[in-house]
């Protein structure tokens, strides 16, 4: 019974093998997309505003030749660059020579586009700051505390002088985030800049992510601003109590006296109520609720 099953597999698989053989004998069409890249490039420059970045290729073949070209491989379209700085035109004719994985016994039925015109020029380097893009989505009750820190912060990116001119920055890939209800520390690549080269191709971002509370914060003083020489502004009373909202954590650690209330001696001359509303300074990354009291009295007095 054995040796049955095992025949029976060997005709198989031989029957498989002998198909595979006399289909790939046939002739075949198949068409390319290729990217191109550029050699030759002379030292300290660099090759700019080529038209196209990538050439259509038809070849027709026995289909082992042709699968020879394309599994398990990712060809590119190379052009030699020749000549002094400047615009240059070459035809893609010219440039089949160049590129020794198109067998001779394959035949190239068309391309496009026929020709590609590029610039060589001088490479220039600059340092540009790095900026997250970044989408957030927290978790209810949950937020952001922190700024969202990249480390590097900023990179130097080498190019052609006239695509190096123009660049102000490097942008990371998008990420999004969902749900979140703790810190972020992570690795993100940047985003793909032709023609330009950069010493890194990943950077690290983090952020601080806490749940999202209230906290009353007790007689923090009230200062009284720009009060002429020979007046004095006496507020009813000169502590108030400030609500704020944020992170557990900052606001477990953040002091009153990070906080700042004032109020100036304009308001009071100006006022037609009868009592002041003090401004409120608070940190970053925290929010304005409340004050207690919200409204000052005050008295104008000769000093």
């Amino acid at each position: 019974m054995t040796k049955k099953i095992i025949t029976i597999v060997f005709i198989v698989v031989f029957s498989m093998m002998l198909w595979v053989f006399v289909s790939l004998s046939g002739e075949y069409f198949y068409s390319m997309r290729l990217p191109i890249t550029f050699s030759g490039i002379p030292q300290d420059y660099a090759v700019s505003n080529y038209s196209e970045k990538e050439v259509l290729i038809s070849l027709k073949g026995q289909g082992w030749q042709l699968a020879q070209i394309t599994f398990g491989s990712q060809p590119e379209f190379v052009v030699n660059v020749r000549g002094n700085p400047g615009e240059h035109k070459i035809a893609i004719r010219n440039a089949l020579d160049q590129n020794r994985w198109l067998s001779a016994s394959v035949q190239i039925n068309e391309f496009s586009p026929e020709e590609i015109q590029y610039r060589i020029e001088a490479v220039d380097s600059k340092k540009v700051p790095i900026i997250p893009d970044i989408e957030f989505k927290f978790r209810d009750g949950f937020g952001l505390v922190s700024d969202v820190r990249v480390e590097p912060d900023s990179i130097v990116v080498r190019g052609p002088k006239s695509v190096v001119k123009e660049i102000t920055e490097i942008i990371t890939v998008k990420r999004s985030y969902t749900n979140l209800d703790n810190t972020v520390v992570e690795n993100i690549s940047l985003a793909t800049l032709n023609n330009l080269q950069v010493d890194e191709e990943l950077v690290k971002i983090n952020f601080d992510v806490q749940k999202i509370v209230d906290k009353e914060f007790q007689d923090v003083l009230v200062e009284v601003k720009n009060i002429p020489p020979s007046k004095n502004l006496t507020l009813f009373p000169d502590r108030i109590n400030v609500i704020l909202r944020g992170g557990i954590n900052l606001l477990g650690k953040l002091d009153k006296d990070e906080i700042r209330a004032s109020v100036t001696f304009n308001q009071a001359l100006k006022d037609t109520l009868g009592y002041l509303i003090p401004h409120v300074t608070i940190p970053d990354f925290t929010t304005f609720i409340d004050t207690k009291p919200n409204r000052l009295e005050y008295i104008i007095h000769q000093q």
